[in-house]
């Protein structure tokens, strides 16, 4: 049986009541926390934790935090990813940028150039990036998803159920350690990837779900994906049904999920900064 543990410093007395083995780790303006609004986190090569805000970039360096906003194409940064080769990418509103993060200086270098209106060659408000099994960059934008590859962009088209009520998310993507890829909008729908059709297929969910920030995958067949109604846990099977579907966390309104360590991942949230969530393999 798999159990998650939060940590951070506080929560209301109810939630202390329910459930007595979760510990608490919070970072906010007290710890130099620059700003508690996080988007998006990442981990570079030198073990550095990147922070996606709406003022910049912020470095975690252990002990302190370190604002980066200079030489960005814009401030308000949406994602943060590391490639399997190690590259950093950081999307803002006008561009997807490489942060080169060196032990004293960091370089932002020009990615993919941006532009305010929907144009094929470049990316438009680009949201999340998400790296599949393939080595293809996938890449969300106000209304569409697209594939990168080669230098080539494939877009892909949804329902008008599937626009976002937020400027923040659009779609969240990835795999279930079963050869499949997942993609969720975030007005709350579910899809399927299907590889021999290049065309998405929507998944029957157990419940609702509202306002999907992000997905990531905890394990074999499990994801978890950041909602603002807390972190939910969607089981696979081997075929890509979904077996069972339930609230881990409820009532915290989560933007992003990143595994730092085997079972462990940081949660950062819209308002109430950054968490911690560890899993329990029984």
């Amino acid at each position: 049986m798999n159990r998650f543990y939060l940590s951070i410093f506080f929560i209301c007395i109810n939630f202390f009541a329910k459930a007595q083995q979760y510990r608490f780790t919070h970072y906010s303006r007290e710890e130099g926390l620059q700003n508690e609004l996080i988007k998006s986190i990442a981990q570079d090569t030198l073990g550095f934790v990147w922070l996606a805000t709406d003022d910049g970039l912020i470095r975690f360096e252990g002990s302190f935090f370190r604002q980066y906003k200079q030489n960005l194409p814009s401030h308000y940064v949406k994602s943060l990813i590391k490639r399997r080769n190690g590259q950093l990418l950081a999307a803002t509103d006008l561009g997807i940028v490489e942060v080169i993060s060196q032990a004293d200086k960091v370089i932002f270098k020009d990615f993919l150039k941006g532009s305010s209106d929907l144009k094929d060659s470049l990316v438009w408000y680009p949201k999340l990036m998400y790296e599949d099994e393939k080595n293809r960059l996938w890449i969300t934008d106000s209304q569409t998803l697209f594939c990168y590859e080669n230098g080539v962009f494939r877009r892909y088209y949804f329902d008008k159920k599937n626009y976002p009520n937020s400027y923040h998310r659009s779609f969240s993507l990835t795999e279930d350690g079963n050869g499949n890829l997942l993609a969720f909008s975030e007005t709350g729908f579910a899809f399927i990837y299907q590889e021999k059709t290049d065309k998405f297929k929507e998944i029957n969910l157990k419940f609702p779900l509202e306002s999907v920030s992000h997905a990531i995958q905890a394990d074999k067949g499990i994801i978890l994906l950041g909602t603002i109604n807390g972190v939910i846990e969607l089981v696979f099977d081997n075929f890509g049904n979904l077996v069972s579907q339930k609230n881990l966390m409820p009532n915290i309104r989560i933007s992003y999920l990143n595994e730092f360590s085997p079972n462990n991942f940081y949660a950062a949230s819209w308002a109430d900064g950054l968490f911690i969530l560890k899993r329990n393999n029984e």
